[in-house]
């Protein structure tokens, strides 16, 4: 049994339906697109395992920027699939068909007073959902920024109280520990310090009382009570001792609870389905912990068919360490929810074997961006923000939320079918090398249209190339050089650039160059360094970034190839497009 989607209406900025991947679901978007907000949905309609489910605010209905409500009422329905015998008869009145459930949160909000709400079961939203059911599903809730150092402070509702009873049981370690408690009290009398400490305090307290309301006074260790016991514990973590929290960092705090937590979990059989919910679990650790902790996940859920995970994440280390059929994906355009499980975009095998290979740190960025650029190699990547900066600072892509990613060679097939209709709704500009054969036209008209890019694909691109331009859709365009980026760059304008750039890495081909007055502006020169630095190209996208300053101060402007030009304006005009949004809320995460 698993939690499958979520349906949304009319509940904050969420509409529509979420699909979860199970036992490990990542939600991964930018800020605002909703992932807190489905968190919450959950949180507000499913059973928690300790304390009070979320309650409903009139913040929680959907309302427009200016906070003037646009409805009355909302939705959230829960759908549960792959249930068994035994689960569908405990969720009977939630059933929806043989082996699946629904639970829904319907709400209205009256003109004064708090709004209402009702939990209701199946697909005919009955209002006979009996405690049974509504209790079949379960969840922990792990918030952002958690204060793990106070949540596990000793107190009766904490995490290690809850452990250590549900593994004692009704057995006999209970009692040996109100035996050790009490043990601990008589000797600790013994102490003479203790001993006429309490003999002081006992004295004052005659005085104070007086015979008639006289009372006895004691010092203890523990109160001999199992949980009481249990609720003056306290726990430590450290590489070579356990020392307090205290004096540990928030990183490990939050490893500590979190594997509280789940050891906790191993014990919780009063439900079927047990969902736990964790929001931005990347808080404090540094990459290499967040990729052992959801590595530790994986593994842990794989053998607890009534466990599933629901973490919301803003680290591309944590979305690259899960297979990319565990992610779902939200982003927000014209005010409109989209999102998607990677694994029902319907992917051939080859496509998410390769992702799971490919999708790294860097590259896992692309799902958390406005707009993506696919490039070739680490020349275009390290050099398009540049670029864009010569565009004006509204296409700077840091700011329109643009991400730039390596496919490293040709490989954009996998990346870019992420992009096709129907699946990830932002804008992709994939970037690339036409690769003409090497003979020239002796045509002046087809040379001029090589270099303004207006040639017919069909005359000069390679095959490769020839069939990305064929693979172009409404949100996935492809941008190609005249011939190579680097030869393109040339073309712009930039022969000083490229020159000062190569003096860095080969300063005597590079005054070879600057004295050939052979060499006659545009394809020569572009050839020639071309030719300069092909085993060379990530060290001379370098060196062009280390001297762009210096050719800038010298007064030379840096050119900005067309091709490259409308890639960027491409995808730098989806951001205009998201933040078109007259839909919000009170919460918008």
């Amino acid at each position: 049994m698993h939690l499958k989607n979520a349906e949304f209406d009319g509940f904050r900025n969420l509409s529509g339906q979420v699909s979860f991947a199970h036992p490990l679901s990542v939600l991964v978007g930018p800020n605002n697109a909703g992932k807190s907000n489905v968190i919450d949905a959950l949180r507000m309609t499913l059973t928690p395992h300790s304390g009070w489910p979320l309650k409903v605010s009139r913040e929680d209905f959907c309302h427009s920027g200016t906070g003037t409500p646009a409805t009355e009422q909302f939705t959230v329905s829960l759908n549960f699939a792959n249930l068994g015998i035994e689960q569908s008869a405990r969720m009977l009145t939630a059933l929806d068909g043989r082996d699946t459930a629904s639970l829904h949160t319907a709400c209205e909000l009256p003109l004064t007073g708090r709004p209402k709400s009702r939990l209701l079961g199946g697909r005919d939203k009955s209002a006979n959902l009996e405690e049974w059911a509504r209790t079949a599903v379960t969840y922990t809730y792990l918030k952002p920024l958690r204060d793990a150092e106070l949540d596990m402070r000793p107190g009766r509702h904490n995490y290690i109280v809850d452990l250590i009873s549900a593994v004692a049981g009704d057995g006999d370690d209970r009692q040996a520990v109100v035996d050790i408690a009490e043990q601990a009290n008589i000797d600790l009398r013994e102490v003479e310090a203790v001993s006429r400490s309490a003999e002081l305090i006992q004295g004052r307290l005659n005085s104070i009382s007086g015979d008639r309301l006289k009372q006895s006074a004691a010092l203890l260790f523990a109160d001999p009570a199992f949980e009481n016991v249990l609720s003056n514990l306290g726990i430590g973590i450290g590489r070579d001792a356990a020392l307090p929290m205290k004096q540990n960092g928030l990183g490990l705090n939050n490893i500590l609870y979190m594997a509280v937590v789940l050891a906790g979990l191993t014990y919780e059989h009063d439900s079927e389905l047990h969902v736990l919910l964790i929001e931005e679990p990347e808080a404090h650790l540094h990459p290499q912990l967040q990729d052992l902790l959801m590595r530790f996940l994986k593994k842990e859920v794989e053998d607890r068919p009534d466990v599933q995970v629901i973490v919301t994440t803003h680290s591309p280390n944590i979305t690259s360490a899960v297979g990319v059929e565990q992610i779902t994906t939200l982003a927000r355009y014209a005010g409109k929810l989209s999102t998607g499980l990677i694994d029902e975009f319907g992917l051939e095998t080859q496509e998410v074997n390769h992702l799971n290979r490919f999708l790294d740190v860097t590259k896992a960025a692309l799902l958390f961006a406005n707009a993506v650029i696919l490039v070739e190699g680490l020349a275009e990547q390290l050099l398009f923000p540049l670029l864009a900066a010569e565009l004006g600072p509204e296409y700077d892509l840091a700011e329109c939320g643009v991400t730039v990613v390596n496919v490293g060679g040709l490989a954009f097939g996998p990346f870019a079918a992420l992009f096709d209709d129907g699946r990830l709704p932002n804008r992709c500009s994939i970037v690339s090398d036409s690769d003409p054969p090497k003979e020239e036209s002796g045509d002046p008209a087809e040379s001029e249209a090589a270099e303004s890019k207006l040639i017919e694909p069909d005359s000069v691109l390679s095959a490769t190339a020839q069939i990305l331009k064929e693979s172009e859709n409404g949100q996935r365009k492809v941008f190609l050089a005249s011939n190579t980026f680097e030869y393109d760059l040339v073309l712009a304008g930039n022969w000083e650039w490229a020159l000062r750039a190569l003096v860095l890495l080969k300063p005597r081909v590079a005054k070879r160059l600057r004295d050939d007055e052979n060499l006659e502006e545009g394809n020569s020169q572009a050839q020639a360094v071309l030719d300069a630095i092909s085993n060379r190209k990530g060290r001379f996208a370098q060196a062009l970034t280390q001297t762009a300053a210096s050719v800038k101060a010298d007064g030379f402007t840096i050119g900005v190839p067309r091709y490259i030009k409308e890639a960027i304006l491409w995808a730098s005009t989806s951001d205009l497009e998201a933040k078109g949004s007259t839909q919000s809320s009170g919460n918008d995460e």
